[in-house]
Formats: structure tokens, C-alpha cells, sequence
């Protein structure tokens, strides 16, 4: 089967709708979560192999990491949040998903696919719970100053505004600005951090010493810029020294393209990572070659699948995700 077609959702989607069989609602989520888990209506962006929500991948084996990794390495779960994602896509409209696939092909000869899909409120992701987070961070609430660097529409965001005392998101494509702003966060067009101080300012906001802030995460962000390395660094003098934490998300196995405009271009930095490793062969790599030179501290690491609303092809895409917690080295 090559990939699932509408018509095997159309059964998700009435599962979707219908009212529930009585009891609580909570009982209702664990029929609606039976009923749909194990179809095969998620589809790997790499591969194209269609599978389960029941099939996503949250372990690892952990004899193939190094032991300091190994070590820091923290098994979440499909929980609710992300089930209410998955029923959510399954949910849509056919209809209103071709039309936007139409219109996104029209927009696409000249914009970029990001800029497209920001225009059409198109292709909305999900990486992560707020409960996820929470576990990885080891707390309810983190508080103080988090950027967000390639931010998007704020869906992803907004998981993470519960944990500090304000957000300054930072996007590359305007009419992603745009809908940041919508949804109420402080917002600037960039590709790193250099406006961050004028932006800050603006908002009224106070960066720490040397401007460096709380928290930054870089999500599913690194496999999309010209200059990866360069720009970790710029990342690591930025947050505070032994408290300031870095969420970094990596798609895995390492396959780094750019934008410009309706191109996809080679990045201008190669990181040294394997386009064809396990996720496992692939963190390792990352580790070791890249964030630890650059000299970052681990403090958690997990594997999460990185979702996408889909389109007439698939109900969801999904990708696999490494999630890294680290904090500037203590030996610096």
C-alpha cells in the first residue's frame, strides 16, 4: 500500500463526529483514541510508509548511544494533547484540503513553501505537549524569557507559553510574523538573533547581562538554515550562564535543505551528519561532532515524532524528532 487514499478516512472521520456513547468525556477520549490508534493513516515524509498513531516511535536502543547520552535519555508517550492533534487532521475536510493543496502549488511557483502554507493556514505541526516539555525541563514552570527562533504560525509556541513569563518569537517569512502577531507574542522577521535586543526593547522586556535570556528553542529549525553551526553558537552565548537552557529539535536523519523563495538550495555550513543514519547512529553524531565541541551541556534528550496536518495524500505526515535540553558548559 503505497499510501493511504480519503476514502479509509472517511470512517475515522465519522468516529470523529459522532457524540459520545455516554459516560464521561473522559471515557469518550479512550473509545474515540481506540476507535482511530490503530488505522494507518499517518504517513512518513521521508519513506512514504503508512502507518499507525499506535506505531509512533518514542524509545530507542540505548546501547547505541553513547553512555552520556544514554544516560540523560528520557522516554515520553502519545498522550492526550497528542491525540487531539491526530483527530484533529483526520477530522478535516477532504475537500477544503485539496483546495488548499491547489491554491499552495498556484502560490508556490513564486513563494516559498513555508510563505504558502503561512497565506493558507496550511500544514500545521505539532512537536511536542506541554506535558512533554514539562518532564523534559523537570518543571511546572520555568518562568523568565523564552525565544523562539522559527517560530511559524505560534501553534507550537503556544505549548510552551503556560512555562515563562513572556515569549519573543522570531520568523523568517513575513506572513508567519503576521499570524504570530495575531495570536498575541511579541514577533520579529529574522533568521537569528541579531534584532533581538531592538525587540526586546520595544516590548519593554529586560535580557539578562550581555543580552542573553532564560530559555531559547530552536525547533525542526537547524536542517533549514544557511549556516547551522554559526548559528548554535550565536545560540549558546545567548543564554545565561548555568541556568539558561536551549530546547534544541532536530529531524533525524540529517537532510538540510533552504529556502530561497520557491528553490531549495544546499546550506552554505555542512554539518558532519549521515543522511542515511538511524536515529540512534544520528543523535550520536550530532553530539559528539557538533553541540558538545560547540560547548553545550546535556541535560535531557528524547524522541518524539514531529507531526504535520496532512493533505489529500495523507490524513498526517510525520517525521522523526530529537529533542535536546542543553545549558551552556559549566567548564567554560
Amino acid at each position: 500500500e503505497a499510501c493511504v487514499g480519503w476514502g479509509s478516512c472517511a470512517k475515522l472521520e465519522r468516529h470523529c463526529r459522532r457524540p459520545p456513547r455516554g459516560g464521561s468525556k473522559a471515557m469518550a477520549r479512550q473509545r474515540l483514541r481506540e476507535d482511530w490508534a490503530s488505522e494507518r493513516v499517518i504517513k512518513c515524509a521521508h519513506c512514504c510508509e503508512v502507518f499507525a498513531a499506535e506505531d509512533l516511535q518514542y524509545a530507542c536502543q540505548l546501547d547505541r548511544l553513547p553512555d552520556a547520552v544514554a544516560q540523560r535519555f528520557q522516554e515520553l508517550r502519545r498522550d492526550v494533547a497528542t491525540d487531539e492533534f491526530l483527530a484533529g487532521c483526520i477530522s478535516a475536510s477532504c475537500y477544503c484540503a485539496c483546495l488548499k493543496d491547489c491554491i499552495a502549488a498556484f502560490f508556490h511557483r513564486r513563494l516559498s513553501l513555508t510563505d504558502a502554507n503561512a497565506l493558507l493556514g496550511r500544514g500545521q505541526m505539532f512537536v511536542f505537549s506541554t506535558e512533554n516539555i514539562r518532564c523534559l525541563l523537570k518543571a511546572d514552570r520555568v518562568g523568565g524569557i523564552l525565544v523562539d527562533l522559527g517560530a511559524g504560525d505560534g501553534a507550537v509556541t503556544e505549548r510552551l507559553r503556560p512555562l515563562f513569563d513572556a515569549i519573543i518569537a522570531v520568523e523568517v517569512s513575513g506572513p508567519m510574523v503576521r499570524r504570530l502577531r495575531k495570536r498575541g507574542f511579541v514577533a520579529f522577521q529574522g533568521t537569528d538573533l541579531s534584532g533581538l535586543d531592538v525587540a526586546a526593547k520595544d516590548a519593554g522586556l529586560c535580557l539578562g547581562p550581555g543580552g542573553t535570556v532564560d530559555c531559547i528553542a530552536l525547533l525542526n529549525v537547524l536542517d533549514r538554515c544557511d549556516t547551522p553551526r554559526s548559528l548554535l553558537r550565536q545560540l549558546h552565548d545567548r543564554l545565561k550562564p548555568r541556568s539558561g537552557r536551549l530546547l534544541l529539535a532536530v529531524v533525524l536523519p540529517f537532510r538540510p535543505f533552504v529556502e530561497k523563495g520557491p528553490r531549495r538550495v544546499p546550506p552554505k555550513e555542512r554539518l558532519p551528519l549521515s543522511p542515511g543514519a538511524s536515529w540512534e547512529a544520528s543523535v550520536a553524531q550530532l553530539w559528539t561532532q557538533v553541540l558538545q565541541p560547540i560547548g553545550f551541556d546535556l541535560e535531557a534528550v528524547a524522541r518524539l515524532p514531529y507531526l504535520s496536518a496532512g493533505n489529500c495524500a495523507a490524513a498526517v505526515y510525520a517525521l522523526d524528532d530529537a529533542v535536546f535540553v542543553l545549558r551552556r558548559s559549566t567548564n567554560e
